[in-house]
């Protein structure tokens, strides 16, 4: 990025130093896990995964609001979609097995969003490489009418929303869209079984319409464990916009589930001291569930506006029960190159939202206060 005087603006070296570090430690991690799976034949799994992004798809401040010139110039901004992809694929490139998840609420939160809708979303969460997602609350606010064509641009995508206790079926609009009650991804031979959920209180705190059913997580959950054990599934992730609290409640009914990818509560997790002190950790990452019966589920969430990226790194063992984890929200500072596509996609949505911002809408003659 170049300031007003032309002179060049690298990231600083602290924001660099503290992603080689961090870096340092996943690969250590990575490594450690790969030795013990060589000795033992278990099963490395990678997921990276986003939740509450509220279309912040341009780089923010650091608490989520618009990054001026100022901010831009000194290297002072985080995340955007365009880092999210950018470390997602580097991530893959170095790291097999790996599943990008997003946990609700793309939707909402900008003027992308309330100038252009789905479409602005569509236009770009297309683009990203998500395997498997699950709709939040706010991707209803503005009816079924919106909320088709961005699923109709997910399908043509290859990006799965599984929705295990939504029913469309109902719905004139969206019941051709009706969600995958699970799905199933085949990974080294192993059959990892995905669930997908939103909180029920989306019939009344959003606008799905009075066809839209929404039923209890734990229950859904339920139901559909059977299924999936019934086709030799022994390794369950959840992907849910319920809230941390009735995230960690889901994995101690359902003990099937391994993983729980969340979101709706906008959560820090994070495990370490080395964060930015303006984001207090409400928990280590992951957060540890042992349950009654032995066996143990770990909850993630990334915070919120795409301002990390989630790294969990697991090791199962041969009956698909967690053995070893690591990993951390990815900080997406300045360091962090922003992909190219992103940027020439978003590009003539950012010029009409540029030219319509500058419209004049009213004026007064007294003094607000």
């Amino acid at each position: 990025k170049k300031d007003t005087s032309g002179e060049t603006r690298e990231p600083t070296g602290a924001i660099i130093m503290h992603n080689l570090k961090y870096e340092a430690i996943c690969l250590i991690l990575a490594t450690l896990m790969s030795i013990i799976s060589c000795e033992s034949g278990d099963f490395n799994l990678t997921i990276l995964h986003t939740n509450d992004i509220h279309a912040h798809l341009e780089e923010s401040n650091k608490f989520g609001g618009r990054c001026f010139e100022e901010d831009k110039n000194q290297s002072k901004c985080v995340g955007g979609v365009a880092r999210i992809v950018h470390k997602v694929k580097e991530i893959r490139n170095e790291t097999p097995n790996t599943l990008f998840v997003n946990a609700g609420d793309f939707f909402q939160g900008t003027p992308y969003y309330t100038l252009f809708k789905q479409s602005v979303i569509s236009a770009i969460m297309s683009l990203m490489g998500y395997d498997y997602a699950c709709l939040g609350n706010h991707e209803f606010d503005d009816g079924p009418a919106n909320l088709a064509p961005f699923l109709e641009k997910m399908n043509e995508s290859n990006v799965t929303f599984v929705g295990t206790n939504t029913n469309f079926s109902q719905d004139p609009v969206l019941k051709k869209y009706d969600l995958a009650k699970s799905a199933i991804r085949i990974i080294d031979g192993i059959k990892i079984g995905i669930l997908g959920a939103v909180t029920p209180t989306t019939k009344i705190g959003s606008n799905p319409g009075p066809y839209v059913e929404f039923y209890d997580e734990t229950y859904s959950f339920q139901n559909e464990v059977e299924s999936l054990v019934k086709q030799n599934v022994n390794i369950i992730i959840a992907v849910t916009h319920s809230g941390f609290e009735r995230e960690i409640d889901i994995v101690k009914n359902v003990t099937e589930i391994d993983i729980l990818v969340g979101g709706h509560t906008n959560t820090f997790l994070y495990t370490g001291e080395d964060h930015p002190k303006e984001d207090t950790p409400e928990g280590p990452y992951p957060y540890v569930v042992n349950r009654s019966d032995g066996s143990r589920a770990l909850v993630v969430q990334d915070f919120r506006f795409g301002k990390y990226l989630g790294r969990l790194d697991v090791t199962f063992n041969s009956a698909g029960h967690v053995v070893a984890w690591g990993g951390n929200p990815i900080l997406l500072n300045a360091s962090v190159k922003e992909d190219e596509e992103i940027i020439c996609v978003l590009e003539p949505f950012k010029q009409n939202l540029t030219e319509r911002m500058k419209q004049v809408v009213g004026s007064t003659r007294v003094l607000m206060e």
